[in-house]
């Protein structure tokens, strides 16, 4: 072939190739027009809905560089290199493509909102559940809660109360009056007078510093006096007589002085008693009048009250920790064995309600199929041990918390039982309701964690005031003779049907409200988010076809 009819030849090719590029170019022109066209669409779609996503690089159309040499290699390879743009999401976005989405939206919207009216149904009826099992089932037996709540306080005492105190032996000792012989007899302190003056080392006096004769005339004082800690509320409460007895005779609080200045003392407090003017001597002070070492007389009385102070407040920090302890427990088990009876009675009703829908379409052994379903409802329930560990500790710190809060409002208030049976229960929904707020599920909306909030608040409201209506059901069954034996038992009962059902009817009634917009926010999401992978998916076919 002679080189003039090689070249025209390649002229042709060139040609031809360049009326495909020609009309790839016309084509892509046009589907370019049609996008913008759909991205101004969806843009008001996104506007209107409020709608945020990430932004992206503007639209840049497909430019062709042709090389001045005319090699077909160089023009071909070059064509190949420039196919390269940065494109909006909705650059591929076909008419036939956007027709299929917009129908598609009014189906999809119809199926989510069957979806949300399915899930209120589930919703009521675990409500409606959780009421019976949670505060007026397992409460009943688990956390029987008593006026005053579980620890005892000197505002509750002076008024007769004190808990677990069955046979009144803690209260009679509160109330019981001062009696010196009960904590020093005089027959003891002289007993053990004698015993010290047998001793050779000399006797010295711990207020003066000097020395003490063996005789009548030095006696042993109590630093904090038997009187003054008898007289110590707290003390008499959470210390019994034993303990009283032997805290006034330590060695820390006793000391030797002379007859003279111990019995001018007699139960004052020492340092009251050290800044009175002397009777003996008006015009000195009883320090200076006794010739007392003020500062050895301080020290001593510092460590005696130091140690008096310690004694309470440990035994009082001993009783809060245990008490609290045992309904931190107690809590712990309710909120974990609430969690399993719920899980337990869900699956039953579900599994059965299939056996027995399976029955009628074919024949079945009955017994072995509902062995069956159980032994699968048990390995269900075993396979969430993680979860049931978590209600525990969340009942566990709602019952400690719960239990101290108690006893400090009980030191200015008496709060009756069914008071204490509302903060336990609030205090078991704020530990949920905060674990839920910090660490929600990754799919929900901001809108839906607000409404999630509001259904918790609302749930424990309408508790408490279960908790309060349980107390009139109980004295109305018990005005009737015929229902009066099983008031304890069925007043729970009915209180939990009633609460149930109200709850099951105000949460059915805050989804349809749908006050924060989260039903319609999470429709929008979905809707959205459908149209976005069609757009990907659209955009990856694409890049296939022209890259």
């Amino acid at each position: 072939m002679s080189k003039l009819n090689k070249f025209q030849e390649e002229l042709d090719v060139l040609a031809f190739n360049q009326q495909e590029l020609d009309s790839l170019q016309k084509e892509l022109n046009h589907l370019g027009g049609r996008m913008t066209k759909s991205q101004i669409e969806l843009k008001g779609f996104n506007h209107q809905r409020k709608i945020e996503w990430e932004k992206v690089n503007t639209t840049r159309p497909i430019e062709f560089q042709i090389n001045k040499e005319p090699s077909w290699a160089n023009i071909v390879n070059m064509a190949r290199k420039t196919q390269v743009r940065k494109a909006n999401y909705s650059d591929f976005l076909t008419d036939e493509e956007i027709v299929s989405s917009i129908t598609a939206l009014y189906d999809l919207r119809v199926e989510l909102n069957e979806e949300y009216s399915s899930k209120m149904v589930d919703e009521l009826k675990e409500n409606f559940l959780q009421s019976l099992i949670g505060p007026f089932g397992l409460s009943l037996h688990m956390l029987r809660a008593f006026d005053g709540g579980a620890i005892p306080t000197v505002h509750n005492a002076n008024k007769g109360m004190i808990p677990h105190d069955k046979n009144g032996e803690k209260l009679e000792d509160y109330q019981s009056k001062y009696n010196r012989d009960d904590y020093a007899p005089q027959h003891k302190m002289n007993q053990q007078r004698k015993e010290r003056f047998k001793d050779s080392e000399p006797i010295i006096d711990g207020y003066t510093g000097k020395e003490l004769n063996r005789n009548g005339q030095s006696h042993i004082e109590h630093v904090v006096s038997a009187s003054e800690l008898h007289g110590d509320d707290w003390a008499r409460l959470f210390l019994n007589a034993d303990k009283r007895k032997e805290l006034i005779n330590n060695e820390d609080n006793i000391i030797w002085t002379n007859g003279s200045l111990n019995q001018s003392k007699s139960d004052t407090d020492l340092i009251t008693w050290m800044n009175t003017p002397s009777k003996k001597d008006p015009t000195k002070t009883n320090a200076q009048y006794y010739e007392m070492d003020t500062e050895k007389a301080k020290e001593a009385y510092q460590r005696a009250q130091k140690n008096k102070k310690q004694a309470v407040y440990k035994a009082v920090g001993k009783e809060v920790f245990v008490q609290c302890g045992k309904t931190s427990i107690k809590m712990g088990f309710r909120k974990a064995l609430g969690y399993i009876l719920y899980e337990f009675a869900k699956d039953v009703f579900k599994e059965t309600k299939e056996v027995f829908q399976k029955k009628k379409h074919q024949a079945i052994n009955l017994k072995d199929e509902l062995t069956s379903r159980f032994k699968m409802i048990v390995k269900n329930i075993s396979g969430k041990w993680k979860e049931i560990i978590k209600q525990f500790f969340d009942g566990a710190i709602a019952g400690f918390f719960s239990e101290l809060i108690i006893f400090i409002i009980n030191q200015f208030v008496t709060t009756l039982k069914r008071m204490v049976r509302i903060i336990k229960e609030g205090f078991m929904s704020l530990i949920g309701m905060i674990r839920f707020v910090v660490s929600p599920p990754e799919d929900l909306l901001r809108e839906e964690i607000y409404q999630q909030c509001l259904k918790m608040g609302t749930t424990l409201l309408i508790t408490s005031g279960g908790i309060l209506l349980e107390e009139v059901i109980e004295k109305f069954l018990l005005s009737n003779i015929a229902t009066a034996p099983l008031a304890t038992f069925l007043a729970p009962i009915i209180t939990g049907l009633l609460t149930g059902l109200l709850l099951s009817v105000i949460m059915y009634g805050i989804d349809k409200l749908d006050f924060f917009g989260a039903k319609e926010k999470k429709i929008d999401q979905r809707i959205s988010q459908k149209i976005m992978d069609d757009l990907w998916a659209i955009e990856a076919e694409f890049d296939a076809v022209f890259v």
